[in-house]
Parts: structure tokens; sequence; C-alpha cells
């Protein structure tokens, strides 16, 4: 009797992807990251003899597998418990740090990493940031340039040893030392988050960024809001008003916060989810309902600032341009910025960009990058946004 019972649950445990797929008899989970359905697999004489119908099918099968998710997960968690290895990520280099701290390993090979430029490079980028500062504020716009720090750089106590290099030799400098000295020369408006940050985590000792994540957390993007309001301020018809802080609270991370440990695909909440520092402000509802209309340039760095924005209705509207690359428009719902774009993710063709509205139309400009990123900075736009303005200064002297 016991062994038709084992053989009856075996049967069960074969059929129940099988019954997941048509019945959903057990709760779904999400797997994190960038997958496409693989298209149908369509049978020719040559394709069947080749091998690669075969192949499409087996791969449409297997992404269409009743508990594929649950399945994907246990094979990680799996790999992890048991060897410390982590399974693909999709393209994201993901270094487990100790005290299970998650890097991505572009941000660790660029530590201590001499610049190969001479100077003259980043010079020549930073003087072109100058000129667009300048032309902008011919327009009566705003300009402020962040530097977003590297987890690398703020938290290298939790990097594996074997990873670790030797400090550069003095009078050796890095991209970034390069770019601070040429910004400060120029006379850009800059927020620099590398020194602030460090300068913060001596003193006040929060988190700024997530044992889980690559980007800042919430709490650092607060402080380079709080350090970037004077520099524009005088600039501003309108003033950023940053409301003061309440208090800071430790709580499980939400996904931006454990980016890394998400695409992890895991059980263990010790990575997706581990605590980090949050900031909880004091709105005054009494406060003035006038607010500067802004557009961020930037790289994933720039989401976690409008997300500052949403929490403290900083802003009329805003609009994100991501690498320059896609487009995310936020506008005001009920007096508040809306939690999700109402166009996401829009891809942006140059040659029909609305420079009038998104551009001329603002009170103030951010362009925000990883440190990691130099000696490239502006994605394109700082050429593109100059040699519009140009255009647009010509027209109106005819």
């Amino acid at each position: 009797m016991l062994l038709r019972v084992y053989c009856l649950l075996f049967v069960l445990i074969l059929f129940l992807p099988t019954l997941q797929h048509s019945l959903n008899i057990l709760p779904s989970t999400t797997l994190v990251g960038k997958e496409t359905d693989p298209p149908r697999a369509h049978w020719s004489s040559t394709g069947w003899l080749d091998g690669s119908f075969q192949e499409q099918y087996s791969k449409r099968r297997d992404s269409r597998l009743g508990l594929r998710d649950y399945l994907v997960k246990t094979n990680n968690q799996l790999h992890y418990s048991l060897f410390h290895r982590i399974t693909s990520t999709e393209g994201t280099d993901v270094v487990i740090g100790k005290d299970n701290w998650l890097y991505e390993m572009v941000y660790i090979a660029k530590l201590d990493t001499a610049s190969k430029d001479d100077g003259s490079l980043i010079d020549a980028r930073i003087l072109g940031l100058r000129k667009l500062q300048d032309q902008l504020e011919d327009l009566g716009i705003a300009f402020v340039y962040v530097i977003a720090a590297s987890k690398a750089e703020l938290y290298p106590e939790y990097i594996p040893d074997d990873l670790r290099k030797e400090s550069l030799e003095p009078g050796i400098t890095t991209d970034y030392q390069q770019a601070r000295a040429s910004l400060e020369k120029h006379g850009v408006y800059f927020v620099d988050s590398h020194t602030l940050f460090l300068n913060e985590k001596q003193e006040k000792g929060y988190q700024l960024f997530g044992p889980s994540g690559v980007h800042w957390n919430k709490y650092g993007a607060y402080l380079a809001w709080k350090n970037l309001a004077p520099l524009v301020n005088h600039q501003l018809r309108v003033p950023l008003q940053i409301p003061p802080l309440d208090h800071i609270e430790s709580r499980p991370s939400e996904p931006v916060e454990a980016d890394l440990g998400g695409v992890l695909n895991l059980w263990d909440n010790a990575l997706t989810s581990p605590v980090t520092d949050y900031p909880v402000f004091a709105i005054d509802p009494t406060a003035n309902s006038e607010k500067p209309s802004i557009l961020i340039v930037g790289d994933s760095f720039l989401f976690t600032l409008v997300d500052i924005i949403k929490r403290t209705d900083l802003a009329t509207d805003v609009d994100a341009w991501y690498y320059f690359k896609r487009h995310f428009k936020y506008r005001l719902k009920e007096g508040h910025i809306m939690d999700r774009p109402a166009a996401i993710d829009t891809p942006m063709d140059k040659r029909t960009i609305d420079w009038q509205n998104q551009l001329f139309g603002k009170d103030l400009v951010i362009l925000v990058a990883a440190e990691s990123g130099l000696p490239a900075l502006g994605f394109g736009f700082i050429e593109e946004a100059s040699a519009t303005i140009e255009k647009f200064a010509n027209a109106q002297k005819r």
C-alpha cells in the first residue's frame, strides 16, 4: 500500500509542472531580469535536419514550463547555499562580498585605477559642460552636474580580498580626481556625492547604499538633493524647497535598493531585501505650491533622484532622459508627481525631440552620471543640447 502511495506521489510530481501551466494551482512568483518569450518554432524539412527546429521548440517549451519560476529560484538558491556561487544574471556580473554585500564587477574594476587620460580629454569635456551651463543661464535655466558615487569606492571594506588592488602611488590620479579638479577650475556647478558620502559615512554612519544594491539608496539621494539645492536656488525664480527630515528609519530594502539581490532570483530575503536606511520627511502641507519644472539627464542613478521628487513634491513636472536614449515623462496628478510615468520607457529619436517643451520650457536641468563612467560624460546630450541652443539663438537674431 505504501509503495502505491509513493508511486502516486511520484507521478503527481512529474505532472505538477503541467498542472501548474494549465491550472495555476500554486501562487505565481516573479523572476527579476529581462527575458524575452522565444518565438514559436515553425517546422521545415531544413530546420528538422539541421536541428534548428528542435532547438527553437525546446527553448519555447522550457520558457513556458509550469513552475519554471519556482525551479529557477530553487536551483539558484541551492547553488548559493551549498557552493556560495551565483548562477547566470543576464549580463550583470554580480560579486558576493563580505557579510553578503553585493557589488557589480564593473565598479570594482574601476576602483584604484589610474586614469589613462593625461587630463586633456576630461578637461575638454568639462569645458563643453561649462559652455552648456552658460548657454542655459542665458535662457534663464539653472544647471547642475551630479557625480554619482560608486559603491565600491564608498564601501571597499566589503569587497573580497582577492579582488582588491594596491592603492595608487602618490601623484597618480584617477578619472574622478581629474574631473573634480577640472570642474572646480572651470566653475561648473556640481555635486560631488563621492566626497559628500565619504564625509557622511564617517560622521553619521547611516547607510548610503543598500547591501544588495548597486545604486545609492534614498537617503543618499536625499543628501544629493540637499546639497544640490543651494547651488541652483540663486538661479531659480521658484527655488527648490527641500523639506526637513523627520527621522531616518532602517527597514527592508525596496527593489531599487536591492537591485543586485533581485537579479540573483533567490528565495533568501537576506540578499533580496536586506535592511537599509530611508529618509522620512516632515512635509508641510501649507508650503508654497509653486515649484520648478525639471529635466534630468543621466544613467540609472537618476531614478532615485526622481523618487525623492515624488516623495517631497519638489517639482511640477519631470522629464527624465535615460542615457539620452529613452524618455520618461512624469506629470502632476492631484498636486503630486505620479508614481509611474505617463509615458513609460519611450525610445528617443533625436531628430524629433521637443526641445521647446522638454528643455527650453524647464527651470532646472540636472545631469547625473556615475563616476565609474568617466572620462565619458553626458551621453551625447551636452553636444546636442549646446548645438540646439546655438541654432535657437541664431534664429532669434534673424
